[in-house]
């Protein structure tokens, strides 16, 4: 449930103009690379063939590279989730008129054409169990429209029918000039030394695409995370790891989020670790649950980097006093 509320809250945000992208040159490859990622556990054990196309120069492109991974992450994650056990996934990339496409092609279940016009409509399924077979709502392609358009990009879709396959293209505009790649910082705070003391974070939560992704934002920040998927490795990795900032999934099962944060709160090694809840849920019931929990902060998913950056510089500053 926590799942599906968190996508359809990142879509409401689109949809109303509520999430901020933060554009800067990045790196086809590294786009590419961060989505497959992400998706690699699900390639594995379906024993899929995936092929990446390489590129003899690299595209630049002007966009955030974490929803920009997000893009590409959801596409293949679809092409792994219906495409038989060892079938094929490839990525073409070609480059013309200022433009990139990025063509993700499977040769799974394929769509009936007659479906093809509505595939990135909200909550389409294909003859009911395309994406309900697999446990989603038939949302994920409509953040995938509307992520590449907030990227001035487009996005289409090619199938010739069931089992025939299906093809994904997505076409961004390509950066005019190739940044240069900066010989001296270009401030003194947005480095980070890599000899110098790292922030431990600790997060749990089974929805493990968007741990990661929360993971990468704040490793760029300085941080060294573990993540985990439920609360009996969050109870396992304290044994080896300290975290100075705990972020806890409520949802999660078996072991909810206000179960852990009580048990983990037992360990003297945490004493001084700001702990935050995860939660779709906002309502002063929940955070007051979550206050006697022991939870320091309640942040309301899908979190916005705003919320959580001064959250992080409290866990800083009580990291430094000991």
């Amino acid at each position: 449930m926590i799942r599906l509320v968190d996508d359809l809250m990142d879509v409401s945000r689109i949809t109303r103009g509520k999430i901020r992208i933060h554009r800067k040159p990045v790196n086809l490859c590294e786009i590419l690379d961060t989505a497959i990622e992400t998706i690699q556990p699900l390639i594995d054990e379906k024993q899929h063939t995936l092929l990446v196309e390489k590129v003899a120069e690299p595209v630049w492109v002007n966009g955030d590279l974490i929803r920009l991974s997000q893009i590409f992450s959801n596409i293949i994650n679809n092409a792994a989730k219906y495409t038989p056990p060892g079938g094929n996934i490839e990525v073409c990339i070609s480059t013309c008129d200022g433009k990139v496409t990025i063509a993700v092609k499977d040769n799974g279940e394929g769509i009936p054409a007659g479906k093809l016009k509505s595939v990135f409509d909200m909550f389409t399924q294909v003859d009911g169990a395309l994406e309900r077979s697999q446990g989603g709502l038939g949302i994920g392609l409509t953040l995938v429209k509307k992520l590449t358009e907030l990227h001035d990009g487009t996005v289409n879709v090619q199938s010739d029918g069931v089992d025939k396959g299906t093809t994904f293209i997505v076409t961004l505009p390509v950066l005019s000039k190739v940044p240069k790649l900066a010989s001296k910082p270009e401030k003194a705070h947005d480095v980070v030394d890599a000899t110098a003391e790292k922030l431990n974070v600790l997060i749990a939560d089974d929805n493990q695409d968007a741990a990661i992704t929360m993971g990468w934002i704040l490793e760029a920040k300085g941080c060294q995370v573990q993540v985990v998927e439920d609360g009996p490795s969050a109870l396992k990795a304290v044994a080896s790891f300290t975290p100075d900032l705990v972020l806890l999934d409520i949802g999660m099962p078996g072991m909810n989020g206000y179960e852990l944060c009580t048990a983990l709160r037992q360990n003297r090694a945490l004493a001084d670790a700001v702990f935050v809840a995860q939660t779709g849920w906002g309502q002063p019931s929940h955070i007051q649950r979550s206050k006697e929990a022991g939870f320091d902060h309640h942040l309301v998913k899908p979190l916005d980097l705003s919320d959580l950056e001064p959250i992080v510089a409290e866990a800083w500053r009580a990291k430094r006093k000991q």
